[in-house]
């Protein structure tokens, strides 16, 4: 019995020299162990957790390296023992019962794998992005980026990728050779825009108001308009009218603190000029006159004016008689809703009428030699009347020149015979009109 007492504190001393406190250990049962009672871990990687931990018998106090006490149970935290270090650190954890020796164990931590990335923080404009991550320190590792669906290589240092909306992206390194590993996060964020609008036409006139809209609306955009012709303007809406025919392109430009898109489009001008002819433009007093209208391009009559004189309002041509000068406006419509609009004016020649006699003896019946007109206005620019040796009897023009000679020279009648006159006047267009002959004067 004796013997195999001494068998057993040899044997101790063969496991435990040098060990105080392992050959205590060994004979009281005072020990440490993992939190379900396992053999306790010694090997941790360098990461921020806490491990419940008890020690044996129960009731002592922990101490050392990375030990936190939570509501009366003890943690061991990797990170915090070695907090500080950039390489692989060792440590004691010390175990002391209420009763007995302190327990020790060496609690090895390997060195922290530290994240680096190009970029942390990406904003793409059209979705495609590139992300790259390494670790130190420099060794074996195997990559991954979760989630994995987004990525074009999941498990290489970079990668390519799509989105349309932000993104938390989560990369992994993990030593090959010890198991540990680090993730850290890169935030991706979609920040496109789309620049699409509205015009209220594809093809306009010439001189047509055209509306346009931007389709994106928000506060914090900018918007630009570029008409096509060197025009620019801003604003969520824009109103335009281009003077030439032609096809424009028009560029809406939609940006925010970010991104820009550019949206180009063809707008179609078209310009529709109407024409209106007369088969006369100066024509004698009662005599047709036909009005033709002419264009381009297909088109149709809408009205005509003075509406009273031409009875068909989508008629291509009317037939007019001429009794005063007038001007005639013609009104049309294109295929693509142009309208133009046309004149002509025709004028008509007055009717002057002289008498050859006249008989002023104050009777109140031809007692006046003037002019008689009828149509269009003149205006007498001369009225001139000689005797039979050349001399002026009398002369108007003007207003009094429709009063007409009283037969009177000098405040006397003058004698019965045969006078001569010049007359001249002018149209309302302008153009002379001139007349001469002989007036007898009878009493």
């Amino acid at each position: 019995m004796s013997f195999q007492f001494l068998s057993i504190r040899f044997f101790s001393r063969l496991l435990c020299t040098g060990m105080l406190a392992c050959m205590v250990s060994l004979v009281s049962g005072q020990t440490i162990l993992n939190g379900d009672g396992t053999t306790l871990t010694t090997t941790w990687c360098h990461e921020d957790t806490m491990h419940h931990i008890i020690g044996q018998p129960a009731g002592g106090i922990f101490s050392g390296c990375g030990v936190t006490e939570v509501n009366g149970e003890w943690y061991f935290n990797p990170a915090v023992a070695a907090l500080g270090q950039t390489a692989s650190y060792s440590c004691t954890l010390t175990y002391t019962p209420l009763d007995g020796n302190p327990v020790e164990r060496q609690m090895s931590i390997y060195n922290p794998i530290v994240i680096t990335f190009w970029e942390d923080s990406i904003i793409t404009c059209d979705g495609s992005f590139y992300m790259y991550g390494d670790a130190l320190p420099v060794g074996s590792f195997d990559w991954y980026w979760s989630p994995s669906d987004k990525v074009d290589n999941p498990t290489g240092k970079g990668t390519t990728g799509t989105t349309f909306s932000d993104e938390v992206f989560v990369f992994t390194a993990e030593n090959i050779n010890n198991g540990c590993s680090q993730s850290d996060t890169v935030y991706v964020f979609y920040r496109g825009v789309d620049a699409q609008f509205t015009a209220s036409a594809d093809t306009v006139c010439a001189n047509e108001r055209i509306y346009f809209t931007a389709d994106s609306r928000d506060s914090s955009y900018g918007y630009t308009w570029h008409s096509g012709d060197g025009v620019s303007a801003n604003g969520e809406t824009w109103e335009y009218s281009y003077q030439k025919a032609g096809i424009y392109e028009v560029a809406h430009i939609l940006n925010n603190d970010y991104c820009f898109d550019t949206l180009i489009r063809d707008i179609v001008v078209k310009d529709f000029t109407l024409e209106l002819s007369a088969s006369k433009t100066l024509a004698d007093r009662g005599t047709p006159v036909i009005l033709q209208t002419a264009a381009g391009e297909p088109y149709y009559v809408t009205a005509w004016r003075p509406a009273e004189l031409l009875g068909d309002q989508t008629a291509l041509s009317q037939q007019v008689i001429a009794d005063t000068t007038r001007t005639y406006t013609v009104i049309g419509e294109s295929a693509y809703g142009c309208v133009d609009s046309a004149e002509v004016s025709v004028e008509v020649n007055p009717i002057v009428y002289l008498p050859s006699s006249f008989t002023p003896n104050g009777d109140g019946k031809n007692d006046f030699f003037r002019i008689v007109n009828w149509g269009d206005p003149i205006i007498v620019t001369q009225f001139r009347i000689y005797d039979r040796w050349g001399r002026e009897v009398w002369t108007g023009n003007g207003a009094n020149a429709f009063t007409g000679w009283d037969g009177n020279y000098n405040g006397a009648p003058a004698e019965m015979g045969v006078y001569y006159y010049i007359f001249e006047g002018q149209l309302p267009s302008g153009a002379i009109t001139a007349q001469q002959g002989d007036v007898t004067l009878l009493r």
